[in-house]
């Protein structure tokens, strides 16, 4: 099974800064990629797994939407990696979402993963 047959949810590159607080750190890194579950945050200030994070960013098209997550760090990418087929990965981080706020971002997120297709 591949992990893309794994994820619960459809994911898009998201392509954009966002800015975190974890335990250790303030940051404002590269978002690169966002489903309705979680996102990948490229950062060479990687937080440890299990540890709490919040992130704030706009999504949206013409109509930005300032949205707020809680969020967990599910795993970590702690170097740079290529895999078999060539396709290259910053190192970073993976949150699990446990809320966002407010709580209709949910919608607008999933709708724009939708809208865009799958990463």
């Amino acid at each position: 099974m591949t992990s893309e047959e794994k994820r619960k949810y459809k994911r898009v590159k998201l392509n954009q800064r966002v800015e975190y607080q974890g335990e250790r750190v303030l940051d404002m890194p590269h978002g690169e990629n966002i489903s309705l579950g979680g996102m990948f945050i490229a950062t060479n200030n990687i937080e440890a797994p299990n540890t709490k994070v919040n992130i704030l960013f706009e999504f949206g098209g013409k109509k930005k939407n300032s949205i707020q997550i809680e969020g967990r760090v599910a795993w970590i990418q702690p170097k740079d990696s290529t895999d078999a087929s060539g396709h290259s990965s910053p190192k970073g981080m993976g949150i699990e979402f446990i809320q966002v706020h407010p709580l209709s971002a949910s919608k607008s997120i999933n709708e724009a993963v939708n809208e865009i297709g799958g990463a």
